[in-house]
């Protein structure tokens, strides 16, 4: 990989370099109607774009506070067409800045002044500004505490040349890397493909920014983010081989008639399938879930149906919250933690009724047994999972333990009748 993956220069113009205005973080352009059900006013209307130069002159004099869904943004790439929110990115659209929130540990803005210097090594320009939340307080819901969230900051590094896809992640995880080596407590979901920018809002806790001019970033290739990125580059193609295989290899040794097969055939990853599960999406690749502390879209779905994950909220889904990231072949685990609070026996004998479902070679000896025994024996495991379910979710009290004895006289006389005659 070299410092550019793009035969077109980008020269550190201000007004060359311009990105998609996006308005809040629920602006879709293809859609008559919110997700609220309300008319939405910019249907099939085109993104208009903004300019670093634009960009600059808000950090220096940032408009007043507004809400999360009305703040205007940007994503690091120069696609801009009416489809931006659901497209899948491809190596046509050319990623022009790097970018990360720093939204913990309360760092001082000349800490993450030094850090960025440091962590690009030259003159580059780069800005710093503070968040809409930064210095404001937050009261917990439980208790009532009031605790103020500290500086809150956002940097932005236009680059001098852009990055494809595949490159741009690798790049934005390494700036990631070398910010944390500074000290730094960074998020690592801006290193996403679609990650909105959010643009300088004049905050309620009050507002401060840095601005470093100079050339636009363009690294050689002896610079340290480079080599680490070359190396990133290097693991994130050969994992992303890997997990394709992994997957085909899983499917052939489960075969189609194991029960996670089945599973999947019935409920194959489809974004229907994601918001039915609790989670929401703003592009139809990266997703939130409602259980999540944050407000990140920081799970991925892949074109083969796997997800991955860098929230530990829904890596617990799967028992193994991580800070690193968790990759799914399917939504097994999760439909199992959302339907059946995570009980393995109960996913079990769902996963059998897919199975049922499926014209499986194995089952065809019982429709020998004829239709009406065939119907009797599913009615009688339909009814066995569905008093299972109502009992999980609390629509049916629990059987009995005891019989009353009118029921236990019916059931002695049926003994007596299912009795061999013993002739003498």
């Amino acid at each position: 990989m070299t410092s550019s993956d793009s035969n077109t220069p980008i020269t550190g113009d201000g007004e060359a370099l311009r990105f998609a205005l996006i308005h809040g973080q629920y602006d879709t352009r293809h859609k008559p109607l919110k997700s609220n059900g309300d008319q939405n006013p910019r249907y099939d209307q085109p993104y208009q774009t903004i300019s670093y130069s634009a960009i600059k002159a808000r950090v220096v004099s940032p408009p007043p506070f507004v809400s999360k869904d009305q703040t205007d943004g940007v994503m690091p790439h120069d696609y801009h067409d009416i489809d931006l929110r659901e497209a899948v990115p491809d190596d046509t659209w050319r990623y022009q800045y790097l970018s990360t929130d720093l939204d913990t540990g309360d760092h001082p803005k000349e800490v993450v002044v030094q850090a960025v210097s440091t962590a690009l090594g030259d003159d580059s320009e780069f800005c710093v500004y503070s968040t809409g939340s930064a210095w404001t307080d937050k009261v917990d819901p439980a208790t009532g505490e009031v605790t103020n969230r500290g500086a809150r900051w956002a940097t932005l590094v236009p680059l001098q040349r852009p990055l494809k896809t595949l490159s741009y992640v690798a790049f934005a995880k390494a700036f990631l890397e070398a910010l944390e080596q500074q000290g730094l407590t960074v998020d690592h979901t801006t290193a996403q493909l679609k990650r909105i920018r959010y643009l300088p809002v004049l905050g309620n806790g009050g507002y401060d920014y840095h601005i470093h001019e100079g050339p636009f970033f363009r690294p050689t290739d002896a610079h340290p983010m480079m080599q680490r990125a070359v190396e990133l580059l290097d693991d994130l193609t050969k994992a992303q081989l890997a997990r394709k295989q992994r997957y085909a290899d899983q499917v052939k040794r489960e075969g189609p008639f194991s029960l996670i097969a089945a599973y999947r055939r019935k409920h194959p990853t489809t974004p229907a399938l994601m918001e039915w599960l609790g989670f929401d999406t703003q592009d139809g690749i990266y997703w939130h879930h409602r259980d999540q502390g944050s407000d990140t879209y920081a799970t991925e779905l892949h074109d083969d149906g796997s997800l991955h994950t860098l929230s530990g909220t829904v890596g617990a889904m799967g028992g193994n919250p991580t800070e690193h990231g968790k990759f799914f072949s399917d939504t097994y685990d999760i439909f199992r933690h959302v339907t059946f609070k995570g009980r393995s026996d109960m996913m079990t004998i769902y996963a059998k009724q897919c199975l049922e479902e499926y014209p499986n070679p194995v089952f065809q000896w019982m429709v020998a047994m004829g239709k009406a025994t065939w119907a009797k024996y599913e009615a009688k495991q339909q009814a066995k999972l569905s008093a299972i379910v109502d009992r999980l979710t609390g629509k049916a009290a629990p059987p009995e333990t005891k019989t009353d004895p009118e029921t236990q006289a019916k059931y002695r006389a049926i003994i007596e009748t299912l009795k061999p005659k013993v002739t003498k």
